[in-house]
């Protein structure tokens, strides 16, 4: 895919539980990739969002299940939404991850690289900051 990665966000997040360390948990309960401009016929039905490997202590679950610190994991991104006349499509995954600190992740459309990027969360003051 020769198209531009535009936009990229990461939306409903929860703050505020506790892991079996005690650790904050960060929950991302929403990922979703906007492309555009596109030649709506030409994009992939899905990407894969890579979840690469995690640091030692700190915790990933993907939807409820523990995921090991040696396992990469991913999650499917599908095509949810387009717009012919802005030429934009949107990709969603509503899989439930929860990590304990930030997370590094990549999509692909098959074996290629399209984007990567990293999530990283702080508490100031007690709210959560991104």
């Amino acid at each position: 895919m020769s198209q531009r990665m535009k936009r990229s966000r990461v939306v409903r997040c929860k703050y505020g539980s506790k892991s079996d360390r005690g650790d904050d948990w960060f929950e991302i309960r929403l990922f979703y990739v906007r492309v555009a401009p596109c030649v709506i016929e030409s994009v992939p039905d899905h990407f894969t969002l890579r979840h690469l490997q995690c640091k030692i202590r700190v915790s990933l679950e993907i939807n409820r299940t523990r995921v090991s610190v040696s396992d990469s994991t991913s999650l499917m991104l599908r095509r949810n939404w387009d717009d012919k006349e802005s030429s934009e499509v949107m990709y969603v995954s509503i899989d439930s991850v929860r990590v304990t600190s930030g997370v590094e992740f990549e999509v692909y459309e098959n074996n290629d690289m399209v984007m990567c990027r990293f999530l990283e969360w702080w508490k100031v003051f007690g709210s959560m900051e991104m």
